[in-house]
């Protein structure tokens, strides 16, 4: 939960309030849907007493019908747009976020990770605002109501029913610890699949690492058994639990069905209350199925959620001080016998990566800053925001400092 809070607080407030506005409309579906059984028992027990089809409830019935298909459409459409519109808004944001990271420590971990991250690991982060908490939700309420209902006309069903839900609970718990398991070990193993395709195309290093196709095709094999080793393990897995859910579902009708066509047989229960209890118990797996949504949903999110947040980690980490100056005018500015130097870690000495430089800025000059990694170019712009962590020696004047530096 740490970690899908942190994500949360990135998305903006607007965002999070047109998502719970979703929410309450696809919770005014759930309304709809709950009274269109009651609909249909007094449309049937109407029509068989009066001998009239198209009575009163056969017109609210067409009217609940109808509603229910135009706010179904709305909410999935306007729920379409807004992942998209949000989606847009964070990709820019974390890939601002990568562009300061320093092209070593990019290397690292491959460039395949934040390719991986950008365009696989934020869309399923994003669905931490997904629908299925709110059917999740909605759903239960309406259960409990029908439980209700059912309990009414005849207690012997509404026990059927708790049976039947308990148990398809108690299979989706399991099934979701399964899955929990899975979903790290999915994510590892495609990135090491994608970091070493893109690495190798992005550095162009496929015919002078591998040489010969029949190398790379080893290789990549290898990667790739891996990960279809886990994905089979994961399919078998969700087939596993769905059928499982599916035999408690059939038998449970069953059941339902012999106890109502005794019922009406005994002229204790209508056609139409029989009719209804049918239909009830069609969504009375309603929140399984959402159940079983959510926590696929909450574990493939919070996998990615990590991920992506580790960009904006290793954002701060490695980048506090590496930023570009504010844009300012700047009359002269002259650097002479610079030497930048920073400690090395792993040598456990410092480097040199800048010997006796030289730079000079006259009349608002228009300069850029060009090398290769690690030859120096954030050290100069640090000192632009008079940090002199690097700076060894060297001689600085100009109008932007107002000031002589002189380090020796």
């Amino acid at each position: 939960m740490y970690y899908i809070k942190k994500f949360l607080k990135i998305i903006p407030f607007k965002d999070k309030v047109r998502f719970l506005l979703i929410g309450l409309l696809m919770g005014l579906g759930y309304i709809i849907t709950f009274f269109i059984p009651l609909t249909q028992k007094r449309f049937i027990n109407v029509a068989i007493d009066k001998k009239e089809v198209f009575n009163y409830s056969f017109y609210i019935l067409i009217f609940l019908y109808i509603s229910s298909f135009i706010i179904s459409l709305s909410h999935s459409t306007i729920y379409g747009f807004y992942h998209n519109t949000l989606k847009e808004k964070l990709t820019l944001f974390f890939y601002v976020k990568i562009l300061r990271i320093k092209k070593s420590s990019i290397k690292k971990k491959g460039v395949g990770f934040y390719f991986d991250c950008l365009t696989g690991d934020l869309d399923r982060a994003l669905y931490i605002l997904s629908p299925s908490l709110f059917s999740f939700i909605f759903s239960t309420i309406q259960t409990l109501f029908i439980f209700i209902i059912v309990w009414r006309w005849s207690p012997y069903i509404s026990i059927v029913f708790i049976f039947a839900l308990l148990l398809s609970i108690a299979t989706s718990i399991f099934s979701s610890k399964l899955e929990k398991r899975y979903w790290s070990r999915i994510r590892n193993s495609s990135t090491k699949v994608s970091s070493f395709t893109i690495d190798s195309f992005m550095n162009n290093q496929i015919i002078n690492f591998t040489q010969t196709t029949k190398k790379f095709s080893k290789i990549f094999d290898k990667n790739y058994k891996i990960q279809t080793k886990v994905l089979n393990k994961n399919a078998i897995r969700h087939s596993a639990s769905e059928s499982f859910l599916s035999l408690i579902s059939t038998f449970s009708l069953f059941m339902v069905i012999i106890f109502s066509i005794s019922l009406v047989l005994k002229e204790e229960m209508s056609y139409g209350e029989l009719l209804a209890i049918i239909s009830y118990y069609q969504m009375l797996f309603h929140p399984v199925d959402n159940f079983f949504d959510l926590t696929s949903t909450y574990f493939s999110t919070n996998v990615s959620i990590k991920r992506i947040l580790d960009i904006e980690q290793s954002s701060l980490d490695e980048n506090k001080s590496d930023y570009l100056p504010q844009i300012v005018k700047i009359d002269n500015f002259k650097l002479e016998n610079i030497n930048l130097t920073y400690y090395n870690k792993e040598l456990n000495k410092e480097k040199v990566i800048l010997k006796d430089g030289k730079f000079n800025i006259i009349n608002f000059q228009k300069v850029g800053i060009v090398g290769l990694s690690g030859e120096g170019k954030s050290s100069l712009l640090k000192l632009f925001e008079k940090d002199f962590s690097n700076l060894k020696e060297g001689y600085i004047t100009g109008s932007f400092y107002n000031i002589v530096k002189k380090i020796s």
